[in-house]
């Protein structure tokens, strides 16, 4: 039997154990779940070819049928060579039957990879897989600042460009929310810097820092720190980009939504520090931290519901009528902003 951790899955996915036949690789990293599955089939498959013909089969399905699974885990195809490597998404439904079957006559040329959500140590599925001598848990944390690194210091050897500790430093906080995104984003940004011999601030800035998203940001910082100026500042360079209204008011919504949602898990007992990492992957605010943690602390849950009742209104109506959209979305900050700044006055 076997739990393999975030920290020493790849190590075990280029080596898999021969014992090995049946995975379960799940986590909260959908893309590095996506790419684990894959490497992992592509370790396994026989002679070292790539795995091109995987089955993919439905978990709800067998649970409907467990025979769905079996009957694949023991045919041997005409063109899928000596081996056969099966896929399984799981759903909502238990699969545990045809796992039952298969333990009971387990395959012989066949390599099974479930693919799952994250799942708490005592999920069914995942008690079961890590009792199995002939069987693995894979787990796919997000990444943290170190696997980041890792993963960017080996894309910078591949493309033979070396990276300035400024721009290294912000591309720590901006990546990470999702492996296949920051896979996309390094990529991006090494394509843009491939003439160069040194990645730099600027080519950060060019490629991954959306200066609309930057001023959407501080527009919606200003909000909920009480800051008019700042509003006023951002709506002149965000009517320029010609938005969509609903963009906005969709964001705002969003924003509104994440700071009462870390407000109730401080609220919960969880600590501050705790709740301000749920709010900056809710936002993907890590570029701004030190902002982030401000609106944190000066929020207030009943304050925000207020906020996010007042944002569902002006959706509400601009379906109705949505002439001046982007006046009416504007106003609506800065009243909420100076809402938010004379809370600020009283509480000081």
């Amino acid at each position: 039997m076997a739990a393999i951790a975030h920290r020493d899955a790849d190590r075990y996915i280029e080596r898999p154990d021969r014992a090995h036949f049946l995975f379960l690789v799940f986590g909260a990293d959908q893309g590095l779940i996506s790419e684990r599955s894959r490497r992992l089939l592509a370790s396994i498959a026989t002679n070292g070819r790539q795995a091109q013909n995987i089955i993919d089969l439905s978990g709800d399905a067998i649970a409907q049928d467990p025979l769905i699974l079996v009957d694949e885990a023991h045919s041997i195809g005409l063109f899928d060579g000596p081996s056969r490597e099966i896929r399984v998404m799981l759903g909502g439904k238990s699969i545990l039957p045809a796992l039952e079957m298969i333990e009971r006559s387990p395959p012989t040329s066949s390599t099974i990879v479930l693919i799952a959500g994250d799942l708490k140590r005592d999920a069914q599925i995942r008690k079961w897989i890590e009792r199995q001598p002939f069987a693995a848990s894979i787990e796919c944390s997000l990444d943290d600042a170190r696997d980041i690194q890792r993963l960017l210091d080996a894309e910078l050897k591949r493309a033979n460009l070396t990276i300035e500790p400024e721009a290294r430093e912000i591309l720590s906080e901006i990546l990470g929310d999702d492996r296949m995104s920051t896979r996309s984003e390094i990529d991006k940004l090494l394509l843009y810097a491939k003439d160069q011999s040194t990645v730099t601030v600027e080519h950060v800035h060019d490629i991954l820092l959306d200066a609309t998203a930057v001023n959407l940001d501080a527009l919606l910082s200003g909000t909920f720190t009480g800051r008019p100026e700042r509003i006023i500042e951002a709506s002149s360079k965000l009517s320029l980009a010609d938005l969509d209204v609903n963009r906005l008011f969709a964001a705002a919504l969003r924003y509104a939504l994440a700071i009462h949602r870390a407000r109730a898990e401080i609220e919960s007992g969880a600590s501050p520090d705790e709740a301000l990492q749920i709010l900056l992957r809710l936002i993907n605010g890590f570029k701004r931290k030190s902002e982030v943690t401000t609106e944190l602390r000066q929020a207030q849950s009943a304050k925000t519901v207020d906020f996010v009742n007042a944002i569902y209104v002006a959706i509400k109506d601009l379906r109705q009528n949505n002439i001046l959209g982007d006046e009416r979305f504007s106003r609506l900050m800065l009243a909420m902003a100076r809402s938010m700044q004379n809370a600020n006055r009283k509480r000081a």
